[in-house]
């Protein structure tokens, strides 16, 4: 099965080497990009976002989900490349103590490239998007920042899920400030969520499930244990789940098992094996983007028709498509 790509939403997981960036392209052609890598000198991140979608010619919408350097380290480099037209955050703050090395470096590149003006987003918050009458609604909505999240709206829906927690002693780093986004387009729904920490998912889906079932999930941090608390995830039940983790980063063994064991869950899949557990515990192996740590830059793609009955995934620039359907 091959998509023709006008009137798709477009999502491509770029390998980012154990970083995130995550290109959007919706059906009106317009370009998200949330969170940009790490900065090296060779700019590799900025060129693989530009290689994921030949022809991208600006960036609508840009968004740090918080800041680490593997997640905005590749900003600077971007926007000397292409125009970066808008800029979203949590909120710059004054410093990152847990970071003193790069933050001084990559926040002057940030702001250079922003010009000094971003919008900072809080729960709740959606960003504007373009629309075209009598296609399905495509929708991007901020429901975490600064360790806070959308408010309940249901007031005798609660998720029995919730009597199983265990939490952990309160996350102060800057991974539980991050931003997390929902994309809707028609009944499709996928989950984008930083490096948000346990105690925050917890919160996103308790008293009652503020995000419920998903039809993607893109791992929270990568993957590590510290976050993917398994009342979140089995309250998102997702269909697909892709780590943005690398070779020797993230996708823990714990949360490959966690994920496995979903009633809902379908396919698994990874940018990168994980180098330094087993084959057990690791997705299949047609499911990694990147088996061979020496020959990284493969990208994970998503694409959703206009019906948005199923969506499909696709591994590298021509492989082949495994459809899904939505929820």
């Amino acid at each position: 099965m091959v998509l023709v790509e006008m009137c798709l939403l477009q999502i491509y997981f770029v390998d980012t080497l154990g970083g995130a960036a995550t290109l959007i392209i919706t059906p009106q052609g317009e370009s998200i990009l949330v969170d940009s890598g790490w900065y090296t000198e060779d700019a590799r991140d900025a060129k693989l976002i530009l290689a994921a979608h030949p022809g991208l010619q600006q960036i609508d919408h840009y968004i740090t989900t918080h800041w680490h350097c593997d997640h905005y380290g590749a900003i600077g480099h971007l926007s000397e490349m292409i125009p970066v037209k808008q800029f979203y955050d949590r909120g710059i703050p004054l410093s990152l103590p847990e970071d003193e090395k790069n933050f001084p470096f990559l926040i002057e590149r940030y702001r250079k490239a922003s010009g000094g003006n971003s919008r900072e987003l809080r729960p709740g918050d959606l960003i504007g998007l373009r629309q075209s009458p009598g296609k399905p609604k495509v929708e991007l909505q901020c429901v975490a920042a600064n360790a806070r999240v959308i408010p309940s709206l249901a007031y005798d829906c609660t998720n029995d899920l919730c009597k199983t927690n265990q939490p952990k002693p309160k996350d102060e780093s800057d991974n539980a400030k991050s931003i997390a986004l929902r994309v809707s387009y028609g009944s499709f729904q996928f989950f984008l969520g930083g490096d948000i920490t346990w105690n925050v998912e917890y919160d996103l889906v308790c008293p009652d499930n503020r995000i419920g079932e998903l039809d993607l999930y893109m791992v929270d941090h990568h993957g590590f244990d510290v976050s993917n608390n398994p009342v979140f995830l089995n309250s998102i039940n997702p269909t697909v789940a892709i780590f943005c983790n690398g070779p020797h980063k993230g996708c823990s063994p714990q949360v490959v098992k966690d994920l496995k064991a979903l009633p809902g869950i379908q396919a698994i899949y990874q940018l990168h094996r994980n180098v330094d557990t087993t084959e057990a515990d690791n997705t299949s192996v047609e499911y990694i983007a990147n088996p061979d740590p020496e020959q990284p830059g493969k990208y994970i793609k998503v694409s959703v028709p206009e019906d948005t009955k199923f969506f499909a995934v696709t591994i590298g620039e021509g492989g082949p498509q495994k459809p899904f359907a939505c929820k």
